[in-house]
């Protein structure tokens, strides 16, 4: 899934922190989407290059804690607005979705082990929205686990068949193909973006759409 495409992120983020403080006047409570900007998109991106770093995931029920008392449900609805405009522009990448069937008819477990900055909820529905979900077996998403590929114990919550029995297939070389190699896992480089030629131990193939693999 791609998404980032059609509007700029920052567009994304102007629509969703409106749609925020929209919903939060529904709820009676008074606040901007520019002060939403300030106490909890700031924070969370201020503290984005964490993510890289030290390879784990921001709380951001943390941050919306530290300036709103809501609800849980609340607070889950307030981050569906702030994604909504993400939500309505992914992109499935092409030959996907006939990717997924095909294994699926081929009795292959199909588990998604994916980077993601907010709640797994958020990515399940996305799934779910674009017809996908029937297909997939398990959701492994870092934000569940406060850590992100390639840290190794990710990997592990993900495969739940021997190392040798499974494959990645994967866009992002580092946390995807380095992350499962250094597992010896079996791995697929899906080198949409036309990267420069890498190797890595356990590299089976690399392709640059996912009609190849097909």
């Amino acid at each position: 899934l791609d998404y980032h495409q059609h509007l700029t992120d920052d567009e994304k983020d102007t629509i969703g922190l409106n749609k925020m403080s929209d919903y939060l006047q529904s709820l009676g409570m008074t606040l901007t989407a520019h002060g939403i900007r300030e106490k909890f998109l700031d924070k969370l991106y201020g503290q984005f290059h964490l993510r890289e770093e030290q390879l784990i995931e921001i709380d951001v029920y943390k941050i919306i804690r530290s300036f709103l008392r809501l609800e849980p449900n609340q607070e889950d609805e307030l981050l569906r607005c702030f994604y909504s405009a993400y939500r309505e522009h992914i992109v499935v990448h092409e030959g996907a979705r006939a990717l997924l069937q095909s294994l699926k008819e081929h009795q292959k477990f199909i588990g998604i082990i994916s980077n993601c900055y907010l709640p797994a909820f958020l990515y399940e529905e996305i799934f779910e929205d674009q017809g996908l979900d029937d297909y997939i077996d398990s959701y492994t998403f870092s934000y569940t686990y406060g850590i992100r590929k390639p840290n190794p114990i990710l990997f592990s919550k993900a495969f739940v068949y021997d190392n040798d029995q499974s494959i990645m297939i994967g866009d992002g070389f580092k946390p995807d193909i380095l992350g499962s190699s250094n597992l010896g896992i079996e791995s697929i480089w899906y080198n949409h973006k036309k990267c420069p030629h890498k190797k890595a131990e356990c590299l089976r193939l690399t392709v640059t759409s996912l009609t190849e693999l097909l």
